[in-house]
């Protein structure tokens, strides 16, 4: 009885330690399965949600960049009218002293250099609102195609990696074209010449007058001093037309006023535009 008992008791304690012996091997060939399957890439999953959050971040910043424009254009309304109309008030108030033709002449003067001057002031604003966008679109695409790149070559060493030795992956990686090739770099871009800008370029001194009187007729309005913009447009012979696009800002300005300024602007966008 009592050495049945014992063989029943150390029956029991034998298959416990079956059990613990076999658990390790059991593991090691379910995680080897789910390695050849494709599954538990907790990297891989890593970085995509990485570039998730960094692409929500920069579309973020862009819808920042242009709500920060709207508010700075709406204070700039409001500081604009508060400046013409104290400006009006100014000019009743002189206006006992003065005569009448005179004043009306003043305040048309005066209210058109005011709408020039802010006209100026929104393609500055609107130009930098651009530069900002463009900047930050390329950087955002820039980092996807860097991303990319990056996760195309830890797939390939992972998959090379689980078939062949560690040596001979790495000597592999390093002959691979993948490997080497250069990642596109989108801010260093050099772009082509706009074909409208090329065709400026080539213009005689005739041709470049006759574009900034028209540009002008359309952009300085009914109350400029026409007659003084003219005479400058029409006695200037000393540039071609890439001459144009060679003067600054502060140039223009000092041979054509605010409308000088509005014209270097437009230039400006011409060299920056694309297509045909």
């Amino acid at each position: 009885m009592s050495q049945s008992g014992s063989g029943s008791n150390s029956s029991p304690d034998f298959k416990g330690d079956s059990d613990v012996a076999t658990k390790p091997s059991s593991k090691s060939k379910f995680k080897a399965l789910k390695k050849a399957l494709g599954f538990g890439k907790k990297g891989e999953m890593s970085d995509r949600e990485k570039r998730k959050r960094e692409k929500k971040r920069m579309k973020n910043e862009i819808k920042q960049e242009k709500a920060n424009f709207k508010r700075w254009q709406k204070e700039k309304n409001i500081e604009r009218g508060r400046e013409q109309y104290s400006y009006l008030q100014d000019l009743r108030r002189k206006s006992l002293r003065l005569d009448l033709y005179n004043v009306e002449d003043l305040k048309i003067r005066a209210l058109k250099e005011m709408e020039i001057r802010w006209r100026v002031e929104d393609e500055l604003a609107k130009g930098e609102l651009e530069d900002r966008l463009r900047r930050l679109k390329s950087k955002e695409q820039h980092q996807i195609s860097t991303a990319n790149k990056g996760e195309q070559l830890r797939g390939q060493e992972s998959k090379v990696t689980d078939e062949i030795s560690t040596e001979e992956a790495k000597s592999l990686l390093r002959q691979s074209p993948k490997k080497s090739s250069k990642l596109p770099v989108v801010s260093g871009e050099i772009k082509p010449m706009p074909s409208k800008m090329r065709m400026m370029m080539s213009w005689d001194n005739e041709c470049c007058k006759e574009w900034i009187w028209d540009y002008l007729e359309d952009h300085y309005g009914k109350y400029g001093d026409r007659s003084y913009l003219r005479y400058q447009v029409k006695h200037t012979n000393w540039f071609r037309g890439q001459g144009m696009f060679e003067m600054t800002e502060e140039e223009w300005e000092d041979w054509l006023g605010y409308p000088g300024v509005l014209v270097y602007w437009r230039l400006q966008s011409i060299s920056v535009e694309e297509g045909p």
